[in-house]
């Protein structure tokens, strides 16, 4: 969707089962996840006008359908209908509460608690219990080497909690992968 330093032009607004993440990418090579949307959100500069460049990576994990509307046109809907401008504003606080969470997270809880939340936030924005996930983007947006991920997946497989495929992740047990999860 885009990189750090590029000018946002578009927000991007998914429509259905769509998985964007935003991610900070660190000098070691590795990446961190900062805020996971789906249909429930959008991207790209819904608050700033525009005007800011972005200050992090932007990609589509789980395609879909994403309604992409130029700022220009969006400004000027918030301007005629300030409940438009107040749904974005109330999701930008939204947005922000989910940043400080997984910052929290990231800060305090295991591997496998972080993976846990990955896995039930992307079931609960597209409702699909087989997640089409490579082991390594996993641990890209979990900010850890593949193998750590690889023996959280294995644990969690051996437990009976996910089937994993190939680039695939089958949840059986939502409900243990949620107690799992950071809150």
């Amino acid at each position: 969707m885009f990189a750090p330093g590029q000018t946002i032009v578009h927000a991007h607004l998914p429509i259905g089962p769509v998985i964007a993440f935003f991610l900070v990418d660190m000098a070691d090579g590795h990446c961190v996840e900062l805020a996971m949307v789906g249909s429930e959100g959008a991207g790209g500069g819904i608050l700033s006008h525009g005007l800011l460049l972005a200050f992090s990576r932007a990609i589509v994990e789980y395609a879909g359908m994403v309604a992409v509307l130029p700022l220009k046109r969006l400004e000027a809907l918030k301007r005629a209908n300030p409940a438009i401008d107040g749904l974005f504003a109330r999701y930008a606080d939204c947005l922000l509460a989910q940043i400080f969470q997984a910052s929290a997270c990231a800060a305090t809880l295991s591997n496998a608690a972080r993976t846990s939340r990955s896995v039930v936030h992307v079931h609960d924005r597209t409702g699909d219990r087989t997640i089409p996930i490579m082991q390594q983007r996993l641990a890209d947006i979990i900010g850890v080497g593949r193998s750590y991920i690889a023996r959280v997946i294995a644990d969690f497989s051996n437990r009976g909690l996910i089937v994993p495929g190939c680039g695939l992740l089958n949840i059986v047990e939502l409900r243990a992968l949620r107690k799992r999860a950071c809150h």
